[in-house]
């Protein structure tokens, strides 16, 4: 199956970087994603002698269909801004995304109801809809703002890691599913692992698990490969209100360049590596 989600007829060379961001509406339309596409466009550069400049996308995809004014409004920004270039929006129709609603279940916390197997399959698609047009990807959520010199750090530890080693699994500089950097030659692999198992696990506990070779399956996909952690927190969290549920949310959460320990960051293991510099 060809998906249409992100590519469209956006056609260009590999970028180097692939920032996805899947989008829903808030239940009181919150300017969550106008505000987080702020603060990438901040991090951007307008010019030829910067390395990532036109070689990163970011794919705004809006997972909700009709009806998502932020995303509508967003679009119309990015397509008359300087940084046009740089921003993709699309809407995801890969019909494997939906499922039977006969008995829609709230499911627990230790096991996913409709709305985050859904939220898991809407992964999928996006990963499978963005292979091959960028060396690495970057998760992003729409209510997490990218901290101030964040696309520098993004460059600095993709190139430290790969200097430490070509061939590493994963990178996590964030929590939940934001900041996590992994290859293009490994999304097929990981969408077809959150498939096979979105009814077991929310889909930010299955990623760690598949590059933390957790699981049998996935420990043989993994072999020896390692997985790095960035000592520093690169993302914020704005949003109060979940795409899953209406209560706001009073958790503290990191805020930028806090450090990334335990308990906030799960699949941090034992072998894990962390860049301290």
């Amino acid at each position: 199956m060809t998906s249409t989600a992100a590519t469209g007829s956006h056609q260009k060379e590999v970028d180097w970087l692939a920032v996805t961001i899947p989008t829903m509406p808030r239940k009181k339309n919150q300017d969550y994603l106008l505000r987080t596409l702020n603060s990438w466009s901040t991090e951007l550069y307008m010019t030829t002698e910067d390395p990532l400049y036109p070689r990163l996308t970011l794919y705004i995809i809006n997972v909700y269909g009709p009806g998502h004014t932020r995303f509508d409004e967003a679009r119309v920004i990015y397509s008359s801004s300087r940084y046009r270039h740089f921003f993709h929006f699309s809407v995801l129709r890969d019909g494997f995304h939906n499922e039977p609603m006969e008995n829609p279940d709230t499911g627990s916390p230790n096991k996913p109801g409709w709305k985050v197997r859904q939220q898991t399959r809407h992964l999928a698609a996006i990963l499978r809809s963005v292979e091959g047009l960028a060396h690495y990807l970057i998760f992003a959520e729409d209510d997490m703002q990218i901290c101030p010199h964040g696309l520098m750090v993004i460059q600095y530890i993709i190139r430290r890691t790969t200097r430490l080693d070509d061939n590493w699994m994963a990178i996590r500089a964030s929590f939940g599913m934001n900041g996590i950097i992994i290859h293009d030659k490994d999304l097929s692999d990981l969408a077809g692992y959150l498939l096979r198992h979105q009814a077991r696990r929310p889909p930010d506990h299955l990623v760690v698990e598949w590059y933390a070779g957790e699981t049998e399956e996935s420990h043989q996909y993994r072999g020896q490969r390692q997985h790095m952690g960035y000592r520093y927190n690169i993302f914020y969290h704005i949003g109060k209100i979940s795409s899953l549920r209406d209560e706001v949310s009073v958790s503290q959460l990191p805020l930028c360049y806090d450090e990334l320990v335990v308990p906030v960051v799960g699949g941090l293991s034992v072998t894990t590596s962390y860049l301290k510099w």
